[in-house]
């Protein structure tokens, strides 16, 4: 819906939150669990990008 209105053919979280927003605990819920993906992520990244310089000093 909010997705198609910004001519979008991917719907993002923000998307999903607008939708949300009239529950506050689902938007709670939502929001909570985005910021464990988005941690997950950063974290995930930093070990790939270690990790080619772990095996270059070996």
């Amino acid at each position: 819906m909010f997705a198609r209105h910004a001519k979008r053919s991917t719907v993002t979280t923000e998307d999903v939150k607008l939708l949300a927003r009239r529950n506050n605990s689902l938007l709670k819920y939502i929001t909570e669990k985005n910021e464990e993906i988005a941690q997950l992520n950063l974290k995930g990244k930093a070990k790939k990008k270690r990790k080619p310089e772990d095996e270059s000093r070996s």
